[in-house]
């Protein structure tokens, strides 16, 4: 019974304890979640105060880090961010308390600092300065020298003003001398030309007398000039009959045909080697001498056929037909003439001109060499000067004068220029002395149908 009364007490006492306890613990719960609520409230409220000074997200943030890896330990990274503000806007402006609105509306009175780093823009001003301060330094220097030089030509100015009175003065000392000099002089002037006077009169007089005289041996000399003018005019028509008068000549035939063979086309003229006939040499075929004058216009007419020399006797000449008038052939009679050949004397002919001796329609200088070495081939004298002695003349083209070159042009051309130009001169020579002297003018035209050599080209 006591056991059981001790087993019962002690149990209530148990429950009693555990009551007690579990009464603490609810009361402590109550407690520490009043707590906690609190704690969470103030978490919550200094995390709030913490994001007015940097997110949670910046936290991990380099450059966050690397601020605080700069600050001091004892400073926190807001005093730290608070002090570098305060010390770089007192550099910047002198103002600790300046705001970073406050300096952008000053830099924005500053030129550049809106496209330059601000110390882009210091450095670009000091540059500028430090230029603007050479320049000066320059400008200093110079006008220290321009007046160094001012006072220099001053003092120049100076003492030439100095010499310049002094030469004055003693010129108008000697000007004073020369004065009384000059009136002693100009007595004596004007006496002498009183004196000069009558004597110029004097001679005017004998001049005048003189003149009157040597104007009647004028008059006197000018008659016996026209005189002697007519009396050499006279002389130098004689002389020029005597000097440019052409040999005549009456007629151009040189041979007859005596024989024709019109099977061989081959007629036998009677001249040969005896009258220095030679081999190729051509002949003009006309039925009589009469058929041989010129025109109107001094051009021969083409002969009815064209003879060739093939074999030369003694006194006959084998002859080729080369060229025949259709319905017209070579007969017993006719005559043959070549303007170079003559049997019983050699033609003189002077050449000059350009031709076309090879018949490609371009007419040279050079073919006139062609030309005169036809006409020796052919029997004929070929000279230089145009004179008494000559039989005709034989002229090709004109040459071409070019425009005169201008005074910068060169040598060469000036020289070739003068060239033809002289050519172009002796060209309308010839020619006008042959019109006035009655020489016979033939062209390369008329020279190859009197020759007959037109056949052959």
């Amino acid at each position: 019974m006591a056991s059981r009364t001790n087993t019962s007490v002690g149990m209530a006492v148990t429950v009693t304890i555990m009551g007690v306890l579990l009464i603490a613990t609810f009361i402590l719960s109550i407690v520490f979640y009043g707590q906690k609520q609190r704690l969470e409230r103030e978490l919550l409220q200094a995390q709030d105060a913490r994001g007015q000074f940097i997110r949670s997200d910046e936290i991990n943030d380099d450059s966050i880090l690397r601020l605080v890896n700069q600050k001091p330990s004892n400073v926190s990274l807001v005093g730290y961010l608070r002090q570098s503000l305060e010390q770089t806007m007192d550099r910047v402006t002198g103002n600790r308390q300046q705001t970073f609105e406050g300096l952008s509306e000053r830099l924005a009175q500053i030129d550049g600092s809106d496209t330059m780093p601000l110390l882009r823009v210091v450095a670009d001003r000091e540059s500028r300065i430090d230029r603007l301060n050479r320049s000066l330094a320059d400008a200093n220097r110079a006008r220290t020298n321009a007046e160094s030089d001012l006072q220099a030509e001053v003092d120049r100015l100076a003492r030439i003003q100095s010499e310049y009175n002094s030469t004055v003065s003693a010129l108008n000392d000697e000007i004073g001398r020369y004065s009384s000099e000059l009136e002693r002089y100009r007595g004596m002037v004007n006496a002498t030309i009183s004196e000069n006077n009558s004597r110029v009169d004097d001679i005017r007089n004998s001049a005048a007398e003189l003149e009157s005289g040597l104007r009647g041996r004028l008059s006197e000399l000018q008659e016996q000039v026209t005189i002697q003018q007519s009396v050499i005019e006279e002389l130098r028509q004689e002389r020029a009959g005597e000097v440019l008068r052409p040999t005549e000549e009456y007629a151009l035939v040189d041979a007859r045909v005596v024989s024709t063979d019109g099977a061989r086309r081959q007629a036998i003229i009677d001249i040969g080697r005896n009258n220095r006939v030679i081999l190729g040499m051509t002949f003009e075929v006309y039925s009589d001498a009469s058929a041989i004058r010129p025109d109107r216009d001094g051009n021969y007419p083409r002969g009815k056929a064209t003879l060739e020399v093939i074999r030369i006797e003694n006194d006959s000449t084998v002859c080729r037909v080369i060229r025949e008038t259709q319905g017209n052939p070579v007969v017993t009679g006719d005559v043959v003439a070549n303007a170079v050949f003559d049997p019983n004397k050699r033609y003189s002919f002077v050449v000059f001109g350009n031709f076309d001796s090879n018949n490609d329609g371009v007419a040279t200088p050079q073919g006139r060499n062609a030309i005169a070495g036809l006409i020796n081939d052919w029997g004929g004298d070929v000279l230089s000067e145009l004179d008494g002695h000559v039989d005709f003349l034989v002229l090709g083209q004109r040459p071409i004068l070019p425009p005169q070159p201008p005074s910068d042009a060169p040598m060469a051309v000036v020289l070739e220029y003068r060239r033809l130009l002289l050519e172009s001169q002796e060209y309308d020579r010839l020619f006008q002395t042959a019109t006035q002297t009655g020489i016979p003018i033939l062209n390369q035209n008329r020279l190859f149908t009197l020759t007959g050599y037109h056949a052959r080209r």
